[in-house]
């Protein structure tokens, strides 16, 4: 069925919603960590009131999502995906976010340039989302059906009943982030509908 969602297209206005840079992160909040100890690195800033109110999300906060980078071919290989969730994190600051973004305590080795988004509603169908990436752009998506899937037998779809929380492309533009994940492939962030509704955004 059509699922509501927004395309995160990238603007030249600075605001509260960006890929990349520093995370405007309380400095109340642990930086995650990857399982060897090392800080992960940030990927993307969503502020919440930046969302059309009729998603699900939280009014207020942000969320924060962070990828461990250190060994990224285990990803591509599909080890274990019971493991990958310790690869991942997405953090919700409920409060209002400081005036000022926090830095890594260690240098990240390959930093993201900083990459301003604004949310555009879209309305997705499973059988049409793909024309989005058929435009030639990378295509950033929070909610609706993810625009591709590799189907190995290493890496499965995900569960029906999965919701899509955030998806990054790869993104070589010029005015870009720079990513390409795999080969030319895809980041996705999925978490249950229950965990949605309850904001446990960390699962």
């Amino acid at each position: 069925p059509p699922r509501k969602g927004v395309i995160l297209r990238k603007t030249k206005t600075p605001g509260g919603s960006k890929l990349g840079g520093d995370p405007f992160l309380p400095d109340g909040i642990e930086w995650p960590r990857e399982p060897s100890g090392g800080e992960m690195s940030f990927l993307a800033q969503i502020r919440c009131e930046d969302l059309p109110s009729d998603l699900g999300f939280p009014e207020t906060g942000a969320l924060f999502f962070f990828f461990d980078e250190s060994d990224p071919d285990y990803f591509w290989s599909a080890e274990d995906e019971k493991t990958w969730g310790d690869h991942f994190r997405v953090v919700y600051v409920e409060g209002p976010l400081p005036s000022a973004p926090r830095r890594r305590t260690t240098p990240d080795p390959d930093p993201t340039p900083e990459v301003f988004v604004r949310a555009e509603p879209v309305l997705c169908r499973p059988d049409d989302c793909q024309k989005y990436y058929d435009l030639g752009r990378p295509v950033h998506r929070m909610l609706g059906h993810p625009d591709s899937f590799d189907l190995t037998e290493d890496a499965p779809p995900p569960a029906e009943d999965r919701i899509l929380l955030l998806q990054l492309d790869s993104d070589t533009d010029s005015d870009g982030t720079g990513w390409c994940w795999g080969d030319m492939g895809m980041l996705f962030y999925f978490l249950t509908p229950d965990d949605f509704k309850a904001r446990r955004f960390e699962n």
